[in-house]
């Protein structure tokens, strides 16, 4: 069984990952670890795996050379993906992907889907809210695709505040649209929820499939 954790960033794909290879013996691969390989030797002078460092060279969208470093920071996940797809092998994987998997091209993720069960974690709308606050607070490095707009009369903070949540709600919609299996924010985050639980919810999926 191959399957592919989608979804927002600390809803819990790392977590489940992690749970499924030590109790159920699927071996985990985490996308981000893949990225920072790949930007690593891009960027020797910045620390990767340091998220304030990380945070500190991506910056925000309406900085100068964003775009470029976005477009960086994407080809890097995408180098990433083609790398654990071809790799894969028919054994029990499971796959950690990163928030902004959905910005990878069309093909890659037809290719996804076609050889994995892709299962989505999805994000309550209390956590929605903390995330808004959380970004503003402590950013991280966040790939904005084509939301981010500066409206007139709006300084960046503004349009920073406007923008982000429909940034969230753009993800929600193309995790939604990507996913086969969707696992609701109080299931994966009830501490009752064992690993059993969780595979069965994917397996269900794979059974309806089957019998049509």
């Amino acid at each position: 069984m191959i399957l592919f954790l989608i979804g927002m960033s600390n809803v819990g794909k790392s977590y489940w990952s992690r749970k499924l290879e030590t109790e159920q013996g699927f071996h985990s691969v985490c996308c981000d670890d893949l990225i920072a390989e790949e930007l690593s030797e891009l960027l020797p002078g910045v620390d990767v795996r340091d998220m304030n460092a990380f945070a500190a060279w991506m910056g925000m969208p309406f900085e100068f050379g964003y775009q470029e470093r976005e477009a960086a920071y994407v080809s890097a996940e995408q180098a990433a993906l083609k790398h654990i797809l071809d790799q894969i092998v028919d054994e029990d994987i499971v796959i950690d992907t990163t928030g902004s998997v959905v910005y990878l091209p069309d093909r890659q993720l037809r290719r996804l889907k076609e050889i994995s069960t892709v299962v989505y974690l999805a994000t309550s709308e209390e956590k929605i809210a903390q995330m808004t606050e959380a970004f503003f607070s402590t950013p991280k490095p966040l790939v904005w695709g084509q939301v981010f707009s500066l409206r007139s009369g709006e300084n960046n903070e503004q349009a920073l505040r406007r923008c982000y949540p429909e940034l969230l709600r753009f993800r929600q919609d193309r995790y939604e649209a990507l996913a086969d299996v969707t696992i609701g924010y109080e299931k994966s985050h009830d501490p009752a929820c064992t690993s059993e639980s969780f595979l069965y919810d994917v397996l269900q999926h794979q059974r309806s499939n089957t019998s049509r």
